[in-house]
């Protein structure tokens, strides 16, 4: 998954500021990128074709991770600023009834 991948770059960096900072400006679009286009290029909120599928509720689960700061070097609303392709499945998906019925049992934050 996108998260441990990014856990993963971070902690080989070893705190060191530059070499983390790179990893925010570098890597982390390298990984995005393509997924932002694919879900941009698709233009309805889904990753693929007209209905929610795995990839759909894969990528609302890595963004939300992001987006509640699970990786520190990258900005909570960077997904929102600069991938608005992941941000508008984040968004459909986040708004589905089954989605809020599951945070509101098992996520209630």
């Amino acid at each position: 998954m996108i998260i441990e991948t990014l856990e993963e770059c971070t902690s080989k960096a070893g705190g060191d500021k530059e070499k983390m900072q790179k990893f925010a400006d570098e890597v982390v679009p390298k990984f995005l990128t393509p997924l932002n286009k694919l879900a941009t290029d698709n233009g309805n909120g889904f990753m693929v074709g007209n209905s929610l599928t795995i990839a759909d509720i894969m990528v609302y689960t890595q963004v939300k991770a992001l987006a509640s700061g699970a990786v520190s070097v990258v900005a909570k609303d960077y997904i929102e600023k600069n991938q608005p392709g992941l941000w508008k499945v984040f968004q459909k998906v986040g708004a589905l009834d089954k989605v809020k019925e599951f945070h509101t049992k098992f996520d209630p934050k």
